[in-house]
């Protein structure tokens, strides 16, 4: 990959065991021309008798809109992990409001 450009870093996952690698990577270069030109020139390859799947990968969003977006999800789903958690604690699975509710049981 270092002959069609700058190769700012290379990851190889691990399988869980640890026993070897997953069989794919993560291949980082300089600028977006020089990982393009890789993708072109080896897209049909081979290596060692098996082919390459080459693929591009997806680019996270920067701007903050979208990052403030993207930590209140995380934090609405653990609100609703915690809260789901307290009811299996109290033995209770119905929504707050509702007959036999974790509210309904906490006052009881």
């Amino acid at each position: 990959f270092g002959a069609y450009g700058s190769v700012t870093a290379v990851r190889l996952p691990k399988k869980s065991d640890y026993s070897g690698h997953r069989g794919f990577a993560f291949i980082d270069f300089a600028s977006k021309s020089e990982a393009a030109a890789a993708f072109e020139a080896l897209q049909h390859t081979h290596l060692y008798g098996r082919r390459l799947v080459i693929e591009a990968a997806e680019e996270a969003a920067s701007d903050v809109g979208a990052v403030q977006q993207a930590a209140e999800k995380r934090k609405v789903a653990k609100d609703r992990r915690s809260e789901a958690k307290r009811r299996r604690r109290a033995g209770v699975l119905n929504n707050p409001g509702e007959a036999g509710s974790f509210e309904e049981a906490i006052t009881l």
